[in-house]
């Protein structure tokens, strides 16, 4: 399968690691961009990291990483607007934007999956926006339709979230570039 960035932003940070663990530094490399896969229609963001921690005899071993967006807004807080973007298209259009805002609402066939935090995350709305649209839409025998309406009325909301993050990108890899060149 073949990949390609359109953006791609690499960065690390080295902190002091749990010394009572043994481990003397923890080293987080994060990788933030727009991705495109074979198969794929359109690129996609994406941020992740690889998270490794130095023991005692200097040697770095792997000790975790993927989607840790919580650590990884924690140590790179400029990234904060790409960890919302994340698994969203370049137009800023979440995956699988309707099918998965019906489920977090509870109103697929799997009424016990209703999420408020995730249906909030899922669509870059704040919780009690979110809890609002699941309540207006409660009892409703076209709820998933509303829903979907919702989603569907977001479209350019998220294209302007979308420019923005890869104003974003495109300022920080510039500004990595120069700095690499400038070393």
């Amino acid at each position: 399968m073949s990949e390609t960035w359109t953006h791609k932003y690499v960065a690390k940070r080295v902190t002091p690691g749990p010394a009572a663990e043994g481990v003397k530094n923890t080293r987080t490399t994060v990788t933030a961009g727009l991705h495109k896969l074979d198969g794929n229609d359109r690129p996609y963001f994406t941020v992740t990291c690889d998270i490794e921690e130095q023991a005692r005899n200097n040697r770095w071993m792997e000790a975790g990483g993927g989607a840790a967006h919580e650590r990884i807004v924690k140590l790179f807080p400029k990234l904060a607007p790409i960890v919302a973007l994340h698994l969203a298209d370049d137009n800023g259009v979440p995956m699988h934007a309707i099918s998965n805002a019906v489920y977090h609402a509870g109103f697929s066939a799997y009424p016990d999956a209703r999420n408020v935090e995730h249906l909030a995350s899922h669509l870059r709305i704040s919780r009690d926006d979110a809890q609002r649209l699941i309540d207006e839409n409660e009892g409703y025998a076209n709820a998933a339709a509303m829903i979907a309406e919702f989603v569907d009325a977001q479209c350019e909301r998220w294209a302007d979230e979308a420019r923005a993050g890869i104003e974003l990108l495109d300022l920080l890899i510039t500004r990595q570039n120069w700095t690499l060149s400038n070393q």
